[in-house]
């Protein structure tokens, strides 16, 4: 059996950082409207906005997919990511081989916040290319995107339950 607290705290924690990071593309909506209401833009397009919308594009659809697989080989542990201030110092934490669950935990976490963040700079191509190009349709179908992956990969207790039930049980 596992310590319910535990997994409680840290999923609060992921929910909190889940909608902050979701508030960003959000932000970034309201920065556009009022964009376009106190500058007229004329006929003033990047010289390059069409050859680089198509690499942001590409981008964006790499980020889709690769963070998919990056966010599975995180919580699975073949992607190791160590953060405690005693590893950066040079002093190894042997946190993690004493406690197992807390370590799957803190994998569940780092995988949100890692994919939240990619899924987030989607929302900033299409800022990007707003800016460049001021083409409304586009700025809003990669936001459209962004938040669709948040809310699909936003986290769940049962979900982040019944994942560590399954690693414990190995």
């Amino acid at each position: 059996m596992f310590d319910d607290s535990n997994l409680r705290n840290r999923h609060k924690k992921a929910v909190i950082t889940a909608a902050a990071i979701m508030i960003t593309p959000l932000i970034y909506v309201v920065v556009a409207e009022l964009f376009l209401i106190n500058i007229e833009f004329g006929d003033m397009v990047f010289p390059l906005y069409r050859k680089l919308r198509y690499f942001l594009w590409a981008a964006a659809a790499i980020d889709v997919i690769v963070m998919s697989i990056v966010k599975n080989l995180i919580i699975s542990g073949e992607i190791k990511i160590n953060t405690s201030k005693a590893q950066f110092h040079g002093k190894i934490d042997d946190q993690s081989k004493r406690d197992p669950e807390n370590e799957f935990i803190q994998r569940l976490y780092r995988a949100l916040v890692i994919s939240f963040a990619c899924w987030e700079a989607i929302a900033m191509i299409g800022f990007l290319l707003f800016l460049l190009g001021k083409d409304r349709t586009e700025f809003y179908a990669f936001i459209g995107i962004s938040l669709f992956l948040m809310l699909v990969h936003f986290p769940k207790y049962d979900d982040w339950e019944g994942r560590l039930k399954d690693f414990l049980s190995e």
